[in-house]
């Protein structure tokens, strides 16, 4: 079975072990440029599912969809800019 808490705090591990492992790269100066913004991304989605995960132990139904929406829109602003 799966439980939404769990899975939001993978999803936390996960953005935490991403920014590690940005945090630590050899770059040039014009890719630190990029990286900065990145990691601002980065940051702000760990901190969203933190609160996401929060929210879910906490039976707060509407936080956790607040948290949820508004990371899903970090998402696809660093998608558009890193990814796609």
């Amino acid at each position: 079975d799966v439980d939404p808490a769990h899975e939001a705090l993978m999803l936390h591990e996960q953005y935490r072990e991403l920014v590690r492992q940005q945090a630590s790269a050899t770059l040039s100066n014009e890719e630190v440029s990029a990286l900065e913004l990145y990691l601002k991304s980065m940051a702000s989605s760990l901190e969203l599912s933190a609160k996401l995960e929060n929210a879910i132990r906490a039976g707060e139904i509407f936080q956790a969809n607040e948290a949820f929406r508004a990371l899903k829109n970090e998402c696809v602003l660093c998608h558009d800019a890193y990814r796609n």
